[in-house]
């Protein structure tokens, strides 16, 4: 039988273990509580982060929609190919094309993305380049190619750059930084191998692996030489279709030459002296209704009896009057071709109405222009001049080279058309 003792003893571990189940039941509903708000937090986060998974997708689906290819050409210093230069708009064409097949061949994972493509110049310098070199016979056949090349894509613009040396250069360099920031610019394509200049802009980005995945460059003439030491650390590639792997050449210049009197053509009347400066010729004005426009037509070349060609003669006329129509700028291919080489490109003036003599005027003025295929011409269509137009020339600028002075003018066969009179020009 049980002692009190005993029984107390037993009561006490039988609340002993209630008070354990007591917390252990505490304990459980303590974690059950604990489960369930971690639960809810789970839900919570999950939402957010699926919320900025397809934030971040319609992001990337924005930037791949917007993404584009930034092409920089410096047309200073990385010509294209001579061929498409002289062919004029058609050329231009053609040129804009090319670099954009080159550009998705190379690269054909970016052929979906868009290609912006911008060539910067001093257009008027290169013009005259090209035209001094012979590539182009007249600077408008060099405007007519621009304006080619622009009409291929709205995204490719060859653009003046302005008559400074550094132009080109700080426009470039300044729309590189700008399209290298924008996210949606995936690579940027810099053709410029010629100028030590775009090393330092290149420079800061050799060193990171990240920044020279975005750059290629293009090799058209051999990179210069601080741009050799940096270009093995981006991607390279030469366009051998489209872009020149020389310089322009410039005409060398040549020895300045003392030249005698040239002797008048023949069965010409004899010239009436010349008057001084303060007796000059006055105006002579025909009844002649003016015209817009009086093109060349194929006739009889005159040369002489060494085969070269012989300029036709031209009426006199006053310094006044030269320089009259000069201020003008009229459009020589208009008015003496029939046709402008560069519709709706050309600054020249195409509305002016000239008499003859006013035609005769102009004739003079674009023959101030060497002709490209000096003495041998054979295009009776050809406005430039074939022989230096002073007597003696002592000028250090005359574009003509030293073949093209004191060339005899004396014809082997004069056809009747060309003979007029009182044809030397008063800068004789």
């Amino acid at each position: 039988m049980a002692t009190p003792e005993s029984l107390n003893r037993l009561k006490g571990m039988w609340e002993s273990c209630r008070a354990q189940d007591d917390q252990k039941a505490a304990l459980i509903e303590e974690l059950f509580k604990t489960i369930e708000n971690q639960s809810r937090r789970l839900e919570i986060n999950e939402l957010v982060i699926n919320q900025a998974q397809k934030e971040k997708c319609e992001l990337i689906q924005r930037q791949d929609v917007n993404s584009y290819i930034l092409v920089l050409i410096d047309g200073d210093c990385m010509p294209f190919l001579d061929e498409y230069v002289r062919q004029g708009t058609a050329g231009g064409k053609k040129a804009a094309q090319a670099l954009k097949d080159a550009i998705k061949t190379q690269w054909p994972g970016y052929s979906r993305r868009e290609i912006i493509a911008h060539i910067y110049a001093n257009m008027r310098g290169l013009g005259v380049t090209y035209e001094g070199s012979g590539v182009v016979s007249n600077i408008m056949d060099w405007y007519a190619f621009v304006s080619g090349f622009n009409m291929v894509d709205p995204m490719f613009d060859y653009l003046d750059a302005g008559n400074g040396k550094e132009c080109a250069d700080y426009k470039i360099k300044t729309v590189f930084q700008h399209h290298f920031d924008n996210v949606h610019c995936r690579r940027i394509i810099l053709g410029a191998s010629a100028d030590n200049g775009y090393a330092r802009l290149l420079g800061k980005y050799a060193g990171d692996k990240s920044s020279q995945e975005r750059i290629a460059l293009i090799e058209g003439p051999s990179f210069a030489r601080e741009l050799k030491e940096i270009a093995d650390q981006f991607e390279t590639c030469s366009f051998v279709d489209v872009f020149s792997s020389q310089m322009i050449q410039k005409p060398a210049p040549f020895a300045r030459m003392s030249l005698p009197t040239l002797p008048a053509p023949p069965n010409m009347p004899a010239l009436p002296p010349i008057p001084d400066s303060g007796h000059r010729p006055q105006k002579r004005h025909r009844s002649i209704s003016p015209v817009t426009t009086s093109p060349i037509t194929a006739s009889p070349l005159l040369r002489n009896k060494n085969g070269d060609r012989v300029d036709s003669p031209l009426t006199v006329f006053s310094p006044e009057e030269f320089n009259e129509v000069k201020s003008w700028k009229l459009c020589n291919n208009l008015y003496l071709l029939g046709e402008c080489a560069a519709p709706g490109m050309c600054r020249h003036d195409h509305d002016k109405q000239l008499t003859s003599e006013q035609l005769d005027v102009l004739r003079s003025i674009a023959r101030g222009q060497p002709c490209r295929h000096g003495l041998k011409c054979d295009d009776p269509r050809c406005m430039n001049g074939h022989s230096c137009r002073y007597r003696v020339c002592v000028r250090k600028d005359c574009r003509f080279p030293p073949e093209m002075h004191n060339v005899d003018t004396n014809v082997v066969s004069w056809p009747e058309s060309e003979v007029r009179t009182n044809v030397l020009p008063w800068w004789t």
